[in-house]
């Protein structure tokens, strides 16, 4: 299991013996603690916390989670977590298993032996759910999870295959512009079967991106979604872009461990230069970031992508957001137009399918289409 993988500490240290278990309520603090202690490293070091419930992420997007634990002498070391949804797969809809948060305490050595039984322990686990197969991703930067992962079959370990690169953009919010804001009509009232209808057509068009039913929206009405919070452009014949805002920080966070290298030395000149161009700074070291995720991002008509967008960060900007999140496929046509209306960070990932013995394993080749995942559910 990857996403966002913490693999500090994964090593060939054969003396280590975990016991595995299904995640409990009384496991609570000692998940979120884990989940503190879990830095991902790069530039900027991150860790992704769940506070203050880990449960309260439960279920997310209609998701059904099966979340293991691994204790040592009692203590609860590792975690990982697989997240079945309906997704779309070469334009149907396909129950697809999300594989994430595998975090080892960094204290902890683990080897391959322990990997190996971690991921027997979950085939366990998931007897009976439907999941098609399986996939994960991975910050591109990470090579010493990278490097141990992609060598999983090798080991006995699952196969991590390589099925794309994503390109994840943070993109900063930015209030209101007069002159260009004058130009925008003023959104009519939002038709939930209309928004729905058209979610689903576009979503067709690309790979892990959500079914959308009445299912979706009560799913996502439980973590804050309504199609209220959904901004529309509309032309003579309907609806041709949507999104809306996704603030997930009432049940997980990003929260800034620290920096390297130039950024660690620079981050006060950096600050100016942000400052200067009217974009959030980099946050202090133990900050957790005011984001959103941007979701059913949808277009069918290219020139109305910098109306949406001038939609999307006056209101971040209002609701006191300063960052949002979306992924694309790196290959994806709409990326290199959104780079450049945009100009955003960029956070490079790379997805993979998972399979090891015993799992279910897509049968066709993935098609063309690009990979659209909601960062919202990664």
């Amino acid at each position: 299991m990857a996403g966002h993988v913490a693999a500090r500490g994964v090593s060939a240290d054969r003396g280590t013996a975990l016991d595995f278990a299904v995640a409990g309520p009384d496991d609570d603090a000692g998940i979120r603690a884990l989940l503190r202690a879990s830095v991902t490293p790069g530039s900027v070091r991150v860790a992704f916390t769940r506070e203050p419930s880990y449960d309260l992420g439960e279920g997310l997007g209609g998701a059904v989670d099966h979340t293991i634990v691994a204790r040592n002498g009692g203590q609860l070391v590792a975690l990982g977590r697989s997240s079945t949804r309906t997704l779309h797969r070469n334009g149907a809809p396909c129950r697809v298993g999300y594989l994430s948060e595998l975090r080892v305490h960094p204290d902890v050595r683990l080897g391959a032996k322990v990997l190996r039984d971690g991921y027997a322990y979950l085939r366990e686990v998931l007897t009976g759910d439907d999941a098609s197969g399986y996939f994960t991703s991975i910050a591109s930067d990470n090579t010493r999870a990278r490097r141990v992962l992609e060598l999983g079959g090798r080991l006995g370990a699952p196969a991590y295959t390589h099925i794309a690169d994503l390109e994840t953009l943070l993109v900063a919010a930015k209030g209101a512009d007069p002159h260009r804001d004058a130009t925008l009509r003023a959104e009519a009232p939002v038709d939930r079967d209309e928004l729905t209808a058209f979610l689903q057509a576009t979503a067709r068009d690309g790979q892990l991106t959500p079914t959308w039913d009445e299912a979706r929206w009560a799913a996502l009405e439980r973590h804050g979604i309504t199609p209220q919070h959904f901004h529309m452009i509309r032309d003579g014949r309907g609806i041709v872009a949507t999104a809306a805002l996704w603030d997930q920080s009432a049940f997980r966070q990003t929260v800034i461990d620290g920096y390297t290298g130039t950024l660690e030395k620079g981050r006060l000149m950096v600050n100016l230069v942000q400052h200067a161009l009217g974009r959030p700074p980099l946050p202090a070291p133990g900050t957790a970031l005011r984001q959103a995720a941007v979701l059913g991002a949808s277009t069918r008509d290219g020139a109305v992508c910098p109306a949406l967008w001038t939609l999307l960060r006056r209101t971040a900007a209002a609701r006191g957001i300063q960052w949002l999140l979306l992924a694309r496929d790196a290959r994806d046509p709409a990326l290199a137009q959104l780079m450049a209306l945009l100009r955003p960070r960029r956070y490079a990932s790379r997805l993979y399918e998972v399979a090891w013995d015993g799992s279910p394993r897509f049968g066709e080749t993935w098609t063309g289409a690009p990979f659209r995942p909601e960062v919202g559910l990664l």
